[in-house]
C-alpha cells in the first residue's frame, strides 16, 4: 500500500518566508514601521515647520515696512507742517514789512521812536495835533515837556493851588502843569521867568525826569558837572545809553516820547 507523501519541505521553507516577509512589512504593520506611515508623519511635521516659519517671516518683514512707513509718514508730516509755518512766519513778516501801520499820519510802525510813540499813545499820555500828526521831528518846548510827564504821573492838580509861580506862564494853558511842577522840585526858579517856549536840552530833559520820576542820584562832587548825577541815574534806569546822550542838543519830540516810554517802563507804568 502505498504510503502518503509529506508536502516538499522547500514549500513550506518558501510559505514561511513568505509569512515573514509579509508581516516584517512587506505591506503589514512592523514593529518599526508605524504602520507605514512614520516617515510620512516626520516629513508633514517639517513641511509644516517650513510653512510656519515661512509665514512668521512674512510677518515680520511686513511689520518692519509698516513701521518704517508710518516713521516716513509722521516726518514728512512734520517736516510739512514745519514748512508750513515757516511759510506762514515769513509771508507775515513780509507783509508787515511791506505794509507798515499808521501810529499818526506821520509816524508808521516802522518808525524809529515808533514802539514809544504808540504805547504813549494807547496809554492816553500823548496825543497828535488836529490833523492827526505827531510831528517827531519838532523840537518840543520846556512847558510841553512838563505838561506831558505830569500827564503821565496822573497828577492831581486838584490838591493845591498851582498859580502864579512864574510870570511868564500866567494865564497860559500851561501855566497849572508848571506851577505843579515847581511845586513838586522838578523845576527851580525865583518868581520872575520860566521860559516856558524855550526848547527843551538833552541834559535839562534828564534832570526833569530824574527828578518826576523819582530816581536815585548822587549829587555832584566838587568840580563835576551839575548834569552827570542826572546821566548817570537816566542810565542806570535804562533811560538812556551814554552813546545816545549829547550835551547840549536840543530834544525831539520823538526822542523826548523814547525818554518818557522808558522812564515809565522802569516804574512799571507801561
Amino acid at each position: 500500500m502505498p504510503t502518503k507523501k509529506s508536502a516538499p519541505k522547500m514549500a513550506i521553507k518558501k510559505m514561511s518566508a513568505m509569512s515573514t516577509k509579509k508581516m516584517s512589512g512587506g505591506g503589514g504593520c512592523g514593529m518599526n514601521s508605524g504602520c507605514g506611515g512614520g516617515s510620512k508623519m516626520m516629513n508633514n511635521m517639517k513641511n509644516m515647520s517650513n510653512h510656519h516659519f515661512q509665514f512668521l517671516l512674512i510677518i515680520v518683514v511686513f511689520s518692519v515696512v509698516s513701521l518704517y512707513t508710518l516713521v516716513s509718514f509722521f516726518n514728512s508730516t512734520n517736516n510739512y507742517i514745519k514748512l508750513m509755518e515757516a511759510n506762514v512766519l515769513q509771508s507775515d513778516e513780509v507783509a508787515m514789512e511791506v505794509s507798515p501801520y499808521e501810529i499818526f499820519v506821520d509816524v508808521k510802525s516802522d518808525h524809529q521812536y515808533a514802539k514809544a510813540i504808540e504805547a504813549l499813545k494807547d496809554a492816553g499820555v500823548i496825543g497828535g495835533y488836529d490833523d492827526d500828526s505827531f510831528k517827531p521831528e519838532k523840537t518840543i518846548s520846556r512847558a510841553e515837556f512838563l505838561s506831558v510827564v505830569a500827564n503821565a504821573l496822573d497828577a492831581d492838580f486838584a490838591s493845591g493851588n498851582y498859580f502864579k509861580c512864574f510870570k511868564d506862564v500866567e494865564g497860559q494853558w500851561f501855566e497849572v502843569p508848571v506851577c505843579y511842577a515847581k511845586e513838586k522840585g522838578w523845576v527851580k526858579g525865583g518868581a520872575e521867568n520860566y521860559g516856558p517856549t524855550a526848547d527843551v536840552l538833552s541834559q535839562e530833559a534828564l534832570k526833569m525826569i530824574t527828578l518826576a520820576f523819582e530816581f536815585d542820584y548822587e549829587e555832584a562832587e566838587k568840580g563835576q558837572d551839575w548834569y552827570i548825577p542826572f546821566l548817570n541815574s537816566a542810565i542806570d534806569n535804562k533811560v538812556i545809553t551814554e552813546k545816545e546822550f549829547t550835551y547840549g542838543k536840543v530834544l525831539s519830540r520823538g526822542q523826548f516820547a523814547e525818554l518818557l516810554y522808558k522812564a515809565m517802563v522802569a516804574k512799571d507804568l507801561l
